[in-house]
């Protein structure tokens, strides 16, 4: 009979041992290569509901040669507390009969094999865990770009500016997305000198090597130009004369609506718009490239109301990756309609420390 049980236990414990060995990660450690063949019983650990809950145990042979699996937690004597472990697969086990372990802990099944090792639980991700992991993850596949610049003055004359852009980009075989959101806020003597933040999406949607049809949606806020919100949306139908990594040339023309809100005084306005804009890249020398991006808005309803912006853009990278570039930056605004007091041109110039990921 002692015989049969050491014989069911070795081949109990053979079997968990391949079975960890096969579903363990390349580069885990052979330590259990070692384990003693004299061993009766092995530790197991099982995982359920995706590995949200986790139970450890001892498997022994009884009185009749069955292989029992006993839970831990309902073992009477001292308790021992595997938990999971970041690959999920214990890499050594030790017969707690052995010599050099000591004497087998009273209340364990003759012959039991604990595991050495402290098995840590991780906890299962909270919700806003899991909502960040999807919506980062959903990122990887879009190309960005962060740049930042400013100046600081302080003394005689007290003055602070920042200027941000970031820019995402998203290609896929029908279609490509570009997301742009750019701000400036300037201070001089504790008197606000510019403040205003843009944030504007584009689709494009091909139809050949060429043709193409787009949306469009601009939000803009401005407190020098009393302005609280314009939205402009459009659509209509684009030209891609050449859409290169290095070097682009797009048009697009379409109808649109633009809603304002100004205040002091208050003044709000709908007016449907026609829509047009160029946008280009192109390498100058080895390291310098050219982007320029040029937006009409003549008013269809009102022929003295019409708007233009202008964003001329020099690069100049640092290494030929072009991960990290300088910025020279010029942009121009008019509205042909300002809020009562306000000046129809706007002119801005920066220069901006760019990071770029691929």
């Amino acid at each position: 009979m002692m015989h049969n049980q050491n014989e069911v236990a070795l081949f109990v414990r053979h079997a968990l041992l391949a079975i960890g060995l096969l579903a363990a990660p390349a580069g885990t450690s052979h330590a259990a290569d070692d384990t003693r063949e004299s061993s009766s019983a092995a530790a197991v650990q099982i995982r359920a509901n995706q590995g949200t809950a986790v139970k450890a145990g001892l498997i022994a042979t009884d009185g009749d040669d069955i292989p029992t699996f006993f839970p831990l937690n309902q073992m009477d004597g001292p308790q021992v507390s595997p938990s999971l472990s970041s690959d999920l697969i214990p890499s050594l086990f030790i017969d707690a009969g052995d010599p050099g372990f000591g004497s087998t802990e009273p209340g364990l099944p003759e012959g039991a094999i604990i595991p050495d090792l402290d098995l840590i639980v991780p906890p299962p991700p909270k919700e806003f865990e899991r909502f960040w992991r999807r919506f980062s993850a959903g990122f990887h596949d879009w190309t960005s770009r962060i740049s930042i610049g400013g100046r600081l003055l302080a003394g005689n004359s007290n003055q602070n500016f920042v200027d941000f852009a970031a820019d995402f980009e998203k290609k896929q075989e029908l279609r490509s997305t570009q997301i742009n959101l750019q701000g400036q806020f300037g201070e001089s003597n504790d008197v606000v000198v510019a403040n205003r933040w843009f944030a504007n999406s584009t689709t494009d949607y091909y139809h050949g090597s060429n043709w193409m049809t787009f949306t469009k949606l601009m939000d803009q806020y401005d407190q020098l130009q009393n302005l609280n919100y314009r939205g402009t949306f459009s659509g209509g139908a684009g030209y891609r004369f050449f859409f290169e990594e290095q070097r682009r040339l797009l048009l697009r023309i379409g109808p649109g609506v633009t809603t304002e809100f100004f205040n002091n005084p208050t003044r709000n306005r709908t007016t449907p718009d026609m829509f047009g804009e160029i946008e280009l890249r192109l390498p100058m020398w080895d390291r310098l490239k050219w982007e320029q991006k040029t937006i009409v808005f003549p008013s269809l309803s009102a022929l003295e109301v019409a708007r233009a912006q202008s964003q001329t853009s020099f690069l100049f990278a640092f290494d030929e990756q072009e991960r990290w570039s300088m910025k020279l930056g010029f942009q121009y605004q008019y509205i042909s309609e300002p809020n009562p007091g306000r000046l129809p041109n706007d002119f801005t110039t920066n220069v901006a420390i760019v990071y770029l990921r691929k």
